[in-house]
């Protein structure tokens, strides 16, 4: 795989994953980069790697992603049995639970940089990185876009497997803005804008900005009270 064909963003989500649990299951792997994407978007309403993540019979995985870590492998970034991991098998996933990734010295230079979404991230790993395979598979198939994909299913617009699970009418990634204070939006552009900023205190005046927006006058009460 060239790297003009790479998703290089994406590259950095998985190692991550990888460096902070030290080794980590293909199965894992493939379902806590889609709840990152996911949580992403839900929480800053636009996209993060732009993986659009195909639906097999266990949830959403990365697209090709046996070729995807055997890239990965070939480079050193992380180490794994390439032998182990087939490019051409079919579409289950839940056969490659066992098979381990592990971290190398590599790792660290190959992980997310931005800080927001390193942090984001690191939460997914901690909140769901210690689940079994059943019980991430079933926090995957819990989250919207999985619910759209399978009502698309029984509606016959979509195929059963092999549908892309983060894109089109199964994700509205608008959605996430709707939650965004006035006073996040202008941290998180400031955030990605200015990366080697200390994020706590940028997390610290976003709440003030959130805060003092409840006190803000509204346009239209600015126009009631112009007579007074």
């Amino acid at each position: 795989m060239s790297k003009q064909n790479r998703n290089i963003i994406l590259d950095r989500v998985t190692s991550t994953i990888v460096y902070e649990m030290e080794h980590v299951g293909i199965f894992h792997y493939n379902k806590l980069t889609y709840l990152f994407e996911y949580f992403y978007i839900k929480n800053f309403g636009e996209r993060f790697s732009n993986e659009y993540f195909p639906k097999y019979p266990h949830g959403p995985v990365i697209s090709n992603y046996p070729k995807q870590i055997s890239t990965l492998i070939n480079d050193s970034i992380f180490d794994g049995d390439i032998n182990d991991i087939k490019i051409m098998r079919p579409m289950d996933d839940f056969d490659y639970r066992k098979k381990t990734l592990k971290k190398n010295s590599s790792t660290q230079n190959n992980i997310v940089m931005n800080k927001l979404a390193r942090l984001l991230l690191v939460k997914i790993i901690n909140r769901f990185g210690h689940l079994t395979c059943s019980e991430l598979e079933d926090v995957a198939y819990k989250t919207k876009p999985v619910i759209n994909y399978l009502k698309e299913v029984d509606a016959g617009f979509k195929k059963q497997t092999g549908g892309y699970v983060l894109k089109g009418s199964t994700i509205k990634i608008k959605e996430g803005k709707k939650s965004f204070s006035e006073g996040m939006k202008i941290a998180f552009a400031h955030m990605k804008k200015y990366s080697h900023v200390d994020y706590e205190q940028l997390s610290k005046d976003a709440e003030e900005f959130s805060f003092l927006e409840k006190y803000r006058p509204t346009y239209a009460e600015i126009n009631e009270s112009a007579d007074i």
